[in-house]
């Protein structure tokens, strides 16, 4: 996986520049959560409840892919989920997530 086409990452939008605290601070949360255990089979059924024709994500996977892969993915994805509530923090590339918000037809944001 090579996230550029070059060697060296693209520069700063002035957008980084203006708004570096704030974005620093996303990766901050209150602490670890305090919600029951995740079960691995919860995980595998919450993605198979979603609709097939879901446009894919910003890794390129779409739903139906997901739905592919066996359940040792599912198993370790819960381990990742596990750690996250345990610690109380996401991993901070998570959370500079680029999305586009496209109405459905007849709605409006």
């Amino acid at each position: 996986f090579q996230p550029y086409p070059s060697s060296e990452a693209p520069e700063r939008p002035p957008f980084y520049e203006a708004f570096q605290e704030e974005i620093d601070g996303m990766g901050a949360q209150a602490g670890p959560l305090d919600v029951p255990p995740l079960e691995w089979t919860q995980v595998k059924q919450s993605l198979h409840a979603m609709s097939d024709r879901k446009a894919a994500g910003l890794d390129c996977w779409t739903v139906a892919e997901l739905k592919r892969l066996p359940d040792v993915f599912w198993q370790f994805l819960t381990q990742l989920y596990t750690v996250i509530e345990r610690e109380g923090r996401w991993p901070a590339p998570v959370l500079l997530v680029r999305k586009c918000l496209i109405p459905y037809a007849g709605e409006s944001y």
